[in-house]
């Protein structure tokens, strides 16, 4: 899982409808698929003496996100929330033991929205923000 502490996201997409000025809240849930790379732990075990080395990883491939936004106009809002990523599990057994792992991130993100109103129930919409995101290893 590779993430950035400061990561700019810039999105252009078409709104299927005008929010009205003010508070509003957000919802997302996607699903995908998460892996590690296995390469860093299995070396790290390689490194320790240990033979007969067999992995296999694993992820939850939910990820979600709530955020809360405020419209101050037509043309400006902004918006902040938390996003969970997921989590990442990796497996080991090798002559002698067995090996577990897990990655979780997750963090915060800020976003400024520059919307451009196209009709009074259609709107394009330009996002720039950044996420804070902390990746949390087990092993």
């Amino acid at each position: 899982m590779n993430l950035k502490i400061a990561l700019p996201l810039i999105f252009a997409t078409i709104s299927g409808s005008a929010l009205a000025d003010g508070a509003y809240v957000l919802g997302q849930v996607t699903h995908s698929s998460l892996s590690l790379d296995n390469t860093n732990f299995d070396n790290a075990l390689s490194v320790g003496g240990v033979t007969g080395l067999s992995s296999n990883n694993t992820g939850s491939g939910n990820q979600w996100r709530l955020q809360v936004g405020y419209k101050f106009n037509p043309y400006f809002a902004v918006e902040a929330g938390y996003m969970d990523l997921g989590t990442a599990n990796y497996s080991a057994t090798f002559a002698g033991g067995t090996a577990n792992a897990t990655e979780k991130a997750g963090g915060l993100d800020f976003a400024a929205l520059g919307i451009l109103p196209v009709t009074d129930t259609l709107s394009v919409f330009g996002k720039v923000g950044f996420v804070a995101a902390k990746v949390k290893t087990d092993l």
